[in-house]
């Protein structure tokens, strides 16, 4: 590594405050982050790798790759809002080192470096690399594992790792990462330094934890199984409206990427046009994750974050390409240029929006865990379970009868977390109820 690699890479190590000032300030929101923090506390206090659990009954919706770190991280350093989001943040910081990585692999240092900078300030890339989520490990596997095909189809020493990375991509979100097999495919097309029984070798090592879980969960209830595939593809089926979808996404991706979007697509045009080998590794990569979600009416906006890395990477190397054909001083300090301004302006208006504001406690995680000193079933009335069983660190159930008046009647010895305005609304005589504590329009009441 040269003196310009350490340089840069010190320059990308001063956004750490953007993914760690302040991450544990807030309380976790219900879905997503309460709901994986809770399974990986779960999985902490029951030691099973493969069964995992929420609220008493199996988790499915995803593997469990990225549960495994976060529970770590419970391990390491107690559970908290700040380990629950820790593998996030410093997995969204090593994607920044990633992304530098790749660009000077496939163009050069200033590529990776302006592209690093442009990743960070992507609205929705730092604000799930502040959540506890699985989106920004998502990235950061599938940049290592592009990265370690790169470099494994030079030098078979990079080859177990190339699999093991896929193997924690899969085994993180699912049937997402086998969008980067096109692209693999691309990468080790025409090599000579791997035979048929190599590849089998990969199959097998990356899918072999995957499937286990698979296998444990078909086992427990072979519909665990069918639902884990439909939601790992979002709802995907022909028969949604294409056009649609089509908008949806874009809408998102621009939202999303924030200034980098226009010119993403630009790079993508100029990748088509110049038809190399490296920009097809990203188009293939782009147009297969994509896929799924132009089909699907479930797509959310932090779904086509994966697909962030790619867009700019196209962008900054088609602009290096082109213009270092005409001056390659230009093409550098074009570059560096736009990088930085862009990405000034939107680590501006990150900073203000998301990071460095008031910190917040929710009236979830207060009641909760006032809730938890009582003996009793805690009941939850509102979407708000997993941050009641996360906080409560006990099972809770979801108030399903309409009416508090005839759930307070017919039911003993429960904790009921319901808002003040449902009470008061349905007339209940206060005599019927005792109010434990109460925050904002929240009240957590038991019977007398």
């Amino acid at each position: 590594m040269k003196k310009w690699d350490f340089l840069n890479i010190f320059l990308l190590t001063l956004t750490i405050p953007l993914f760690f000032y302040k991450l544990g300030q807030s309380s976790l929101g219900s879905w997503d982050e309460a709901w994986y923090g809770d399974v990986a506390r779960t999985l902490v206090k029951t030691g099973d790798l493969f069964h995992l659990k929420f609220n008493g009954y199996t988790f499915y919706d995803q593997p469990p790759g990225g549960i495994w770190i976060t529970a770590t991280f419970f391990k390491l350093f107690g559970i908290s809002e700040l380990t629950a989001r820790l593998s996030s943040a410093i997995l969204g910081l090593f994607s920044l080192y990633l992304i530098y990585i790749l660009g000077k692999v496939l163009f050069n240092r200033l590529v990776g470096l302006g592209s690093a900078f442009a990743l960070g300030s992507s609205f929705w890339f730092l604000s799930r690399a502040r959540s506890g989520n699985l989106d920004i490990p998502l990235v950061f596997f599938l940049l290592l594992t592009l990265y370690l095909a790169i470099k494994a189809s030079q030098n078979r020493k990079f080859f177990i790792p190339f699999c093991i990375s896929f193997a924690f991509a899969l085994i993180t979100k699912s049937l997402l990462s086998f969008a980067i097999l096109p692209s693999l495919v691309i990468i080790f097309w025409g090599s000579k330094k791997y035979k048929i029984k190599d590849f089998f070798i990969f199959l097998f090592s990356a899918l072999f934890l995957y499937v286990v879980w698979l296998v444990q969960l078909y086992l427990q209830d072979p519909f665990l199984l069918y639902r884990h595939f439909f939601l790992s593809l979002r709802g995907s089926t022909l028969q949604n409206n294409f056009f649609h979808s089509f908008q949806l996404s874009q809408n998102y991706l621009h939202n999303g990427i924030g200034k980098w979007y226009y010119p993403g697509i630009l790079g993508l045009l100029i990748g088509l046009f110049l038809r190399q080998k490296r920009f097809l590794i990203l188009i293939v990569f782009f147009i297969s994750y994509s896929m799924p979600f132009l089909f699907s009416k479930e797509v959310q906006i932090w779904h086509l974050i994966p697909l962030y890395p790619f867009l700019i990477l196209m962008f900054f190397g088609g602009i290096y390409v082109i213009f270092s054909k005409l001056s390659r001083k230009f093409a550098y300090v074009f570059i560096l240029s736009f990088a930085i301004y862009y990405s000034f302006i939107q680590f501006r208006a990150a900073w203000y929006q998301f990071i460095d504001i008031p910190p917040y406690i929710s009236d979830e995680d207060i009641l909760s865990r006032e809730a938890a000193k009582y003996e009793g079933k805690i009941v939850i009335d509102g979407d708000f379970d997993p941050a009641g069983a996360f906080y409560s660190g006990r099972a809770v159930r979801k108030l399903l009868d309409p009416s508090l008046k005839h759930f307070i009647d017919t039911q003993d010895n429960f904790l009921l977390i319901t808002n003040t305005w449902r009470l008061e609304g349905q007339k209940i005589d206060p005599k019927t109820y005792e109010i434990i504590k109460q925050d904002r329009d929240k009240v957590l009441v038991r019977k007398k």
